[in-house]
């Protein structure tokens, strides 16, 4: 891919219990993906997969 037609790049650092991590990290590998790949694909959903809930017990749903 030509670099010119890139969109700029930015870094976040994002902070993950260990186990979320080695969860992601086995997810990656299974799909043959970086864990950078499939962190970029998630935050890119528009909605979180039906399997999973939006916000975790005794929290509140994060704004539109």
């Amino acid at each position: 891919m030509n670099r010119k037609l890139r969109e700029p790049i930015r870094i976040v650092f994002v902070r993950v219990p260990k186990s979320l991590h080695a969860e992601l990290m086995e997810e990656s590998y299974r799909q043959g993906k970086s864990l950078n790949q499939l962190c970029t694909e998630r935050l890119r959903r528009p909605d979180p997969p039906a399997e999973s809930p939006a916000h975790g017990p005794g929290e509140a749903p994060l704004p539109s």
